[in-house]
């Protein structure tokens, strides 16, 4: 015979292999979904980061060539130029070093190159000597140089360089020069990733800004390597290379900037970019881990999983032959243990449920209509004997006659809702079109006179009002007019509005039936649980309790719904309205 012991051994070994096999290939999957993934966000998010330097450089240049311009095309600008006004060029390059982006150096050179006015003192006379002279003679708008030593600063700058003009000719230029630390300080705001080695480049490849002076300098030719050879050549993407400034391995977004020769660069060395996807393959193989170790623990207790339902099942129906009715299964599965198991809970709850019926029963006919009885006998034996002794029953008498006939008439009514009661519970009464109004005019003619009670009923009957419902929905709107007169004051006039009027609800149509009255009305803490069984309201009327849920009962059996609310909003004191919604019949 094969021991428990060994089932579980072979059981656990199965899935502690199933286990490994699932995590591997769900791992591997996930893997390359996560490397897939993670290098389209990679490369999407690199290209919007240069795309906006890219904006952002060519915002500054573009501000820079505005306020120049601005300044060129003025009056008198050209005259000044050509007669030498130094007074007023010494004013313009003044006011030029006050702009924004503020500039290190201004000089205003004539047509052949000569420096008319410098804000800075320098040997330099003639810009004609400097490399990038030749390509900026020959441009007729403005021209934005690449990096080189600017004798004035003494240091490596760039230059912009507007034209001066009389008419179609070109008298002049308007200089202005940008040190690298200048530019560098305006980009740090835009750095949108600290990861990132943001660098901007000239046509040569020379580097005029960057964000990491520890991967690369200011002044650096990085002309060799490929996405600065693809950038200075006007282009834009996205790469992966090995040929970096630094010997790592590198993902490198690159976009030109408009009219000026430079590009952007956005770099980060692949170690720094597949982080995330290193740190993923770490989690990936602990969850492996994991998996294995609870799988190991689940598979010793196997065996214990498969018997534990069966023995659960056989404790509840322990529990239950003792008396106690209210416990249940509790199993989730759908496996046969699972279909045994949640059959043997209905069974039980129409079993409870068969049994608070009949425990209603017992109890309207063992507590209220034996209550009843007793009114009744306790008035009938006072009468019995008044006429045994010899006496006659005078008008003042009258209640024990009157008492008893009433009190036997609510034992009928009350018969009466249980059978109700009991014929929907346990038939299929067909649905079929009635007409409501019809119902409410027969009730209203029947209800509205009633010996020594001051009682008008108002309906009028207009058009047929048909709904889904069956002859028993009389009884829902006598139960609440009844409701209504019983909970009166006696000795007051009441009034009774029926009303019928169409209603919509998720697109269907209903009929919004009301009975409203101006009697004591629903103090608020009663109405949650006034449909409930015996829930007998606060007058000091008699009744079972069944009528209102007898209403609850035929509305929900019509797939309709029954509320009350106060007939004036916010005072229950003047009156109830009960609210029934019926679903309208098709028209035939």
């Amino acid at each position: 015979m094969v021991s428990w012991n060994s089932i579980r051994t072979r059981e656990m070994l199965v899935l502690i292999l199933a286990c490994v096999l699932v995590v591997l290939v769900l791992g591997s999957t996930w893997i390359y979904m996560a490397k897939q993934y993670i290098e389209n966000d990679i490369y999407s998010s690199d290209i919007k980061d240069s795309l906006h330097m890219a904006e952002s450089v060519t915002m500054y240049l573009n501000d820079i060539i505005h306020n120049i311009e601005v300044i060129s095309v003025g009056p008198d600008m050209a005259s000044w130029v050509i007669e030498n006004d130094t007074g007023h060029l010494k004013q313009l390059s003044d006011n030029l070093l006050m702009s924004s982006p503020k500039p290190d150096g201004v000089a205003i050179v004539n047509e052949t190159g000569h420096v008319l006015y410098g804000s800075r003192p320098t040997n330099l006379t003639n810009i004609t000597i400097l490399s990038w002279y030749g390509d900026m003679s020959g441009n007729n708008g403005s021209y934005v140089t690449g990096l080189y030593h600017s004798p004035p600063l003494n240091d490596y700058a760039f230059a912009i360089l507007t034209p001066v003009k009389n008419n179609s000719s070109i008298v002049g230029r308007i200089m202005v020069v940008y040190t690298q630390e200048n530019f560098q300080d305006s980009l740090k705001e835009h750095n949108l990733d600290p990861r990132d080695n943001i660098i901007v480049v000239d046509g040569h490849g020379d580097v005029i800004s960057s964000n990491d002076l520890g991967a690369v300098n200011r002044n650096t030719d990085l002309s060799p390597y490929t996405p600065v050879q693809k950038v200075i050549r006007g282009e834009s993407g996205v790469i992966t290379h090995n040929d970096s400034w630094d010997g790592q391995s590198r993902i490198s977004a690159y976009q030109p900037i408009p009219n000026s020769g430079w590009g952007v660069i956005v770099s980060t060395p692949t170690s720094v970019e597949y982080r995330p996807l290193y740190d993923q393959i770490e989690l990936i193989l602990g969850i492996m881990a994991i998996f294995i170790a609870v799988f190991s623990i689940l598979g010793y207790y196997v065996s214990k999983f498969l018997a534990d339902p069966i023995i659960d099942l056989s404790r509840t129906m322990q529990r239950i032959s003792s008396g106690n009715s209210d416990v249940r299964v509790k199993m989730q599965r759908k496996d046969e243990l699972g279909i045994l198991a949640n059959t043997f809970n209905e069974m039980m709850d129409k079993l409870e449920e068969a049994k608070a019926q009949s425990d209603i029963y017992l109890d309207l006919m063992g507590h209220d209509i034996n209550n009843m009885n007793q009114v009744a006998l306790g008035n009938l034996e006072l009468a019995d004997t008044m006429i045994r002794s010899g006496k006659t029953l005078g008008k003042g008498d009258e209640g024990l006659i009157t008492k008893p006939i009433s009190v036997l008439e609510d034992s009928s009514n009350l018969i009466d809702n249980l059978r109700k009661l009991q014929k929907i519970k346990t038939e299929e009464l067909p649905i079929k079109a009635i007409d409501v109004s019809k119902i409410l005019k027969g009730l209203k003619d029947q209800c509205s006179s009633i010996a020594g009670r001051d009682i008008r009923i108002n309906f009028e009957y207009t058009a047929e009002r048909m709904v889904r419902a069956n002859e028993l929905v009389k009884d829902v709107f006598s139960n609440l007019i009844w409701n209504a007169i019983k909970h009166s004051n006696p000795d007051k006039p009441l009034v009774i509005n029926l009303d019928v009027a169409e209603a919509l609800e998720g697109g269907k149509k209903y009929y919004r039936i009301t009975v409203e009255d101006n009697g004591p009305g629903i103090a608020e803490v009663i109405k949650p649980q006034l449909f409930s069984r015996y829930n007998r309201g606060q007058t000091k009327a008699k009744g079972s309790g069944l009528g209102l849920y007898l209403v609850k009962t035929l509305v929900d059996k019509f797939s309709g719904r029954v509320w009350v609310e106060d007939r004036v909003d916010g005072d229950h004191m003047q009156g109830a309205r009960f609210v029934v919604l019926l679903p309208a019949a098709e028209p035939s």
